[in-house]
């Protein structure tokens, strides 16, 4: 299966000194739930901001549909390509989720005719685990 989002020795530190992530070789293929785990502190937050274009890379790559993020305009890829979920979700807390959804839709001024029940078949497609 061709891999639609791959690292090649893919490295990062804060402080130039304790790196966080070394030569980090990863494929992921469309349609395949992956997971991402580690001790606090393992890289695994970092790992997402970098794939997400939140980090810039210090060295390696990055590639996503065979394009190098480097390359790449990141604000497109972040509205359109890749979406994360932070551990503190950042929502308006005066704000239903529809509403936060809507006005996710909004500021990606997409044509989208009816926000409110694309962000209903967005918001059902979603699965919550408590743990």
């Amino acid at each position: 299966m061709k891999s639609i989002l791959k690292t090649t020795n893919l490295s990062f530190s804060y402080d130039k000194i304790h790196p966080v992530l070394q030569d980090i070789n990863l494929e992921f293929s469309k349609g395949v739930v992956y997971v991402i785990f580690g001790k606090s502190g393992a890289g695994k937050s970092t790992l997402l901001s970098l794939i997400a274009g939140l980090e810039k890379i210090e060295a390696g790559c990055i590639f996503y549909q065979d394009k190098d993020l480097a390359r790449c305009n990141l604000d497109y890829y972040r509205s359109h390509d890749i979406g994360i979920v932070f551990q503190a979700y950042n929502l308006l807390p005066q704000l239903t989720a529809i509403e936060n959804v809507v006005l996710s839709i909004e500021l990606n001024h997409s044509k989208e005719k009816n926000k409110e029940e694309k962000a209903k078949a967005l918001l059902k497609k979603l699965v919550f685990v408590r743990i």
